[in-house]
């Protein structure tokens, strides 16, 4: 086989040293698998996050006063859809104790953590956690 002149070695390596990366982005086209529980996911206004379970899609926040409470609450709302199960969770500060907050999908308990998660510690702004709620009994 025929030596390729040199001004094309160049060219050739990194050529080469691109197609991995071609071929990274081609798995990658069909779509990230779910989202693990536990772990740190990014959330934004109308975009879906697929966990094992359910999709989670955020849908906006809003803030509610009460008479006795004038000052007010601000909820942060999810939709949670699985098959013909959807149903709308909110999260809130309330008076300053941050917890998470609990619901359940087809019979299985889950946590949904804002601003602080008890494994990870604090959540930017765009952040949320998920974890199964290991306290809860099946």
């Amino acid at each position: 086989m025929a030596s390729l002149p040199v001004r094309f070695r160049p060219a050739l390596t990194l050529l080469l040293g691109l197609l991995p990366l071609g071929s990274f982005g081609a798995c990658g086209a069909s779509g990230p698998g779910p989202a693990r529980y536990g772990a740190r996911v990014v959330f934004r206004e109308g975009t879906p996050i697929r966990f094992r379970d359910f999709t989670l899609t955020f849908v906006g926040e809003r803030h509610v006063a009460f008479p006795e409470y004038p000052r007010g609450f601000d909820y942060h709302d999810f939709r949670i859809a699985s098959g013909k199960e959807s149903f709308v969770v909110s999260w809130s500060s309330g008076t300053g104790e941050i917890g998470p907050a609990s619901f359940s999908v087809a019979g299985r308990p889950f946590l949904l953590e804002l601003v602080v998660s008890e494994r990870r510690g604090q959540l930017k702004e765009d952040e949320l956690v998920v974890t199964r709620d290991a306290s809860s009994r099946e």
